[in-house]
């Protein structure tokens, strides 16, 4: 017998509120963890949740921050490293350190 997954916990479709937010530690690990492949201290940086500081709520990329009006034209170019991503998976922050946005924005460092 198949079991049901409850509303919206599989598909991403609940609140931002009940979604599992990492810990502020867990984001510093990975900054660690990515730091000699991908130099994470320099670039990521975590914003938290109002109503707990220990716990992150968006991701995002400071050096693309910094140079957004020089690399707005590269294929792909997405915003959310820019505005924060809501996407709290460690593949997501390797996807954006390999994307070709962040390589040229950490080129003009």
């Amino acid at each position: 017998m198949k079991r049901r997954a409850s509303a919206g916990s599989e598909t991403g479709d609940e609140p931002p509120s009940k979604k599992r937010r990492p810990a502020v530690k867990t984001f510093e690990k990975w900054q660690q963890q990515l730091e000699k492949e991908y130099s994470a201290t320099t670039w990521l940086r975590c914003d938290t949740e109002p109503a707990d500081k220990t716990k992150v709520s968006s991701l995002h990329c400071a050096v693309c921050r910094q140079y957004e009006a020089r690399i707005s034209g590269k294929p792909r170019f997405s915003i959310g490293y820019l505005r924060g991503s809501t996407n709290l998976k460690k593949n997501n922050v390797i996807d954006h350190a390999n994307s070709e946005q962040h390589k040229a924005a950490m080129d003009l460092l």
